[in-house]
């Protein structure tokens, strides 16, 4: 929801592009440092190239820019200075991936860590500010069993600190971690856009994809790092074909770009020169295959990411709608904005709620923008219908007054409406880069207007703040509901479509700058407001609202990162058995309306402030005690989501999250108590009742239901035991689970093999009380040799800890067990190590 008051605050910084020529990242996109234009990224992967075959850089360099008609390349080690200026000489961008040993378990030895955080932070610092050097990837592709067994929290941290020290090294560098789908829970705070290598090779299973990593990417630039097909084993041209629509797949998602593997079929890895894979738009020998004309002829149009999108889908009029009250001082840089955009059929409306004089001044500016005055004041909703009555286009589109549009919005959203048969459709409203920490800490602070989605493809809300609707839905459900006069319209607008059978849907690239409240006050004038309609909206609609009035949403609320979500105890990873999942998802631990949301009520506030009161007076510790505690647990929340949220890395320091978490506090109180004070009690009472029919979607999708906390295991081993055994011949995992399941078979130990959600491969003994869990990963190093950990943990169970230390479960003891891990690696040739 979004409030159409005007702050009292001055007029936002325009958005305007910084001074240098590097490319820099704002929104959705990469931008050009020195015009702010948005950049389409066509990359290509160069090298590694076997020694003494390189390829010479005057000659191929300009056949990447000419003939292939890329922009940037991506290299996965650190050139010397040479190249990179070859590269600015030739108009080519640089995406290095630090190389580092991130195939094995890097966090077992702290020191070794550190020293390759700190060399990356010189590395960095060395090649500071070249005018080629586009970004850096602090590591590829870590792979999901080592992950796995390192445990996934901590290898975010890692990779946290890792973009951290290259910050350190050069503040103003991009910075991102190339991931893939096997470790998609992966998403490091920091980063400047997603990377993400992804080879499908089926083009809707591609396209379904891209919609589902867009959602993982949220305000960040979705950028493919890698996307190939081996033309040995498919044929040169099918892989020219596949490449082909990839990259117009690619640019309709509204991803930021894509990287093509490879130039070359000479490729070098671990040592050794691949033969058996051919991925190269040219050959060995430098022969250009039938891809790189294919895909040259697409990319050589290309400038910007809008140029992808064909010119054959259609472009309906569209009606834009400005809705504005006393708010001159924000409505010239949205009319600005408005006045770029590129779409060739469209008008601008402004509805002058109260008849401004200010409004009507700033208005005569711009002669292309009608004018509709609504007099005396009547609220937005009213606002909005009488925009659309005066307006003439086939679809309208709502806006406010305090947002700037990208010039290639109603492009994106024409597209969306053909892509998928829509009758609504928004994008994200995205905070431009705050100007102040002030406006840093509002901007991250909760409560702001989000979209909601049911799936990838279809929405339960759009904020209306970024809102289109074709006119015979809009008519259908005869506009907005005038009660609404400050918020809350949008959403009953979208529940009433959505309930009437109509469609709504999203895209990425739809997107439009929304200047979030600039100063704590006007922040919580704004939380008061969303709570005043939330009260409009609970008697309306009291299925879909819970016990403290928060909405209860079908879908999902898009406002949390994976890595906010794999920091939530009870999150969940789908891993797969035994780790071997290609798609690896994580699951969250439930809805806004979990017990621990109630830690932020106005209720729960004032119980715990009046506990500590009554202690205090009365001189009984008890209840003060027992407030402080409450109070202690509010003061945990708020860290527990400040922790979540995004910052400007600039500002992303102690004062900083200390601000966020102060306004979260507040938020959540003072929203809460203005609804409470909004709904009368006989409706709050009806609220409450009929809402507990309504079935929390949060966790349908989980893979299985959570058990209960008595049949967890305690929430540390009774011990852990590592063991580490090398191979010369390549032996792995996989060939010793297979041999110990029959070694404990034969001796009559009860086995099961992990679920597709349990991080560990093998449990001995019963589940139910005393058992052993055995989780397993393999190293891979040069020339086939691999080093396989296998670590065993017992435990047991919270609710039959007795049981267990009396007896029952493994028949197995735990020398036992460890004495059979070694026989069995021994038995297929693996040799001890010495931890």
């Amino acid at each position: 929801m979004m409030a159409a008051e005007s702050p009292s605050v001055t007029a936002p910084d325009p958005i305007s592009p910084p001074s240098k020529s590097r490319w820099n990242t704002a929104g959705k996109f990469f931008r050009d440092g020195a015009t702010g234009d948005a950049v389409f990224l066509k990359a290509i992967t160069w090298g590694p190239f076997p020694p003494g075959e390189e390829p010479d850089p005057d000659v191929d360099l300009p056949r990447v820019r000419d003939q292939l008609g890329a922009n940037a390349l991506r290299v996965f080690e650190v050139p010397d200075r040479e190249f990179l200026d070859r590269c600015d000489r030739e108009g080519l961008r640089v995406f290095l991936t630090y190389p580092w040993s991130h195939h094995i378990d890097f966090l077992a030895d702290r020191r070794t860590f550190f020293e390759v955080r700190e060399q990356f932070r010189r590395t960095v610092r060395e090649l500071r500010g070249h005018p080629a050097i586009a970004g850096w990837m602090v590591a590829n592709e870590i792979p999901a069993p080592l992950v796995r067994w390192m445990g996934p929290r901590r290898v975010n941290r890692a990779l946290e600190q890792l973009i951290a020290s290259g910050r350190e090294g050069d503040p103003e560098a991009l910075f991102s971690y190339a991931n893939y789908p096997s470790t998609e829970y992966l998403c490091p705070r920091g980063q400047d856009f997603l990377s993400f290598n992804v080879y499908l090779e089926d083009r809707d299973a591609y396209s379904r994809y891209l919609r589902r990593l867009q959602q993982q990417a949220g305000d960040l630039p979705l950028l493919i790092s890698e996307f190939g097909l081996d033309s040995r084993s498919h044929g040169e041209e099918t892989q020219a074909e596949v490449l082909a629509w990839h990259v117009e797949e690619t640019a309709r998602s509204g991803a930021a770009g894509t990287t093509l593997f490879a130039w070359s079929d000479r490729w070098y890895r671990g040592g050794e020169i691949i033969r058996d894979w051919e991925f190269g738009m040219v050959r060995r020998d430098g022969s250009a295959k039938p891809a790189l004309d294919r895909v040259g002829q697409v990319w050589s149009k290309w400038t910007g990411p809008a140029d992808a999108l064909a010119e054959d889908f259609p472009r309906p009029p569209m009606s834009l709608i400005v809705c504005t009250y006393r708010g001159a001082r924000l409505l010239r840089p949205c009319l600005a904005s408005l006045r770029k955009l590129r779409y060739p059929d469209y008008e601008v409306i402004v509805v002058n709620d109260g008849d401004d004089a200010e409004v009507a001044q700033v208005a005569e500016d711009f002669p292309e923008v009608r004018l509709v005055p609504q007099n005396p004041h009547g609220g937005l909703s009213a606002a909005r219908n009488l925009g659309a009555r005066s307006a003439r286009g086939e679809i309208l589109v709502y806006t406010d007054d305090d947002c700037e549009a990208d010039p290639d919005w109603l492009t994106w959203l024409a597209l969306a409406f053909d892509r998928d048969d829509l009758d609504a459709a928004g994008g994200p409203n995205i905070p431009p880069p705050p100007s102040t920490r002030i406006r840093a800490m509002v901007a991250a602070a909760p409560g702001g207007p989000a979209h909601v989605l049911l799936d990838d493809r279809e929405a339960e809300h759009l904020p209306g703040c970024n809102l289109a609707v074709r006119r015979e839905a809009f008519e259908a459900m005869e506009g907005f509901d005038p009660r609404f006069r400050v918020a809350g319209d949008d959403v009953d607008f979208c529940w009433r479509l959505h309930d009437a059978g109509f469609r709504l849907g999203f895209h990425p690239a739809a997107m439009v700058w929304h200047h979030r409240r600039f100063t704590p006050r006007a922040y919580l004038r704004q939380q008061l407001g969303y709570g005043r309609a939330e009260a409009k909206l609970m008697p309306i609609y009291p299925e879909r609202f819970g016990l403290r009035g928060g909405a209860r949403w079908e879908g999902r609320v898009y406002l949390e990162s994976p890595a906010a979500i794999l920091m939530t105890s009870g999150s969940r990873i789908y891993h797969g058995v035994r780790g071997h999942a290609p798609f690896q998802v994580l699951y969250g631990n439930g809805s806004a309306h979990s017990p621990a949301a109630m830690l932020l009520d106005w209720t729960w506030i004032s119980v715990a402030i009046a506990l500590v009161a009554i202690g205090g007076f009365s001189g009984f510790t008890i209840p003060a005690i027992a407030g402080g505690l409450m109070l202690m647990g509010s003061l945990v929340r708020a860290i527990i989501q400040t922790r979540r949220a995004s910052l400007l890395p600039r500002y992303d320091d102690l004062p900083s999250r200390i601000g966020v978490t102060l306004l979260t506090l507040i938020q959540g109180p003072v929203r809460s108590f203005r609804r409470f004070l909004g709904v009368p009690a006989l409706q709050r009472s009806a609220a409450r009742s009929e809402s507990s029919a309504l079935p929390d979607r949060s966790s349908e999708d989980a893979p299985e239901e959570k058990v209960p906390w008595y049949l967890e295991p305690l929430p540390f081993p009774l011990s852990r035991r590592t063991q580490s055994f090398w191979s010369e011949s390549g032996a792995d995992r996989e060939a010793w689970l297979a041999a110990f399941e029959e070694e404990a078979d034969l001796a009559g130990w009860p086995i099961r093999e992990g679920k597709h959600h349990e991080p560990w491969d093998l449990t001995i003994g019963n589940p139910g009380r005393n058992h052993y869990r055995i989780i397993t990963v393999t190293e891979y190093h040069e020339s086939g040799r691999t080093l396989t950990r296998i670590r065993c943990t017992h435990h047991l169970l919270i609710g039959s800890w007795l049981a267990g230390f009396l007896g029952g479960g493994s028949p197995a003891t735990r020398g036992e067990v460890k004495r059979q891990i070694r026989s069995t690696a021994e038995r297929i040739g693996l040799t001890p190590l010495v931890e």
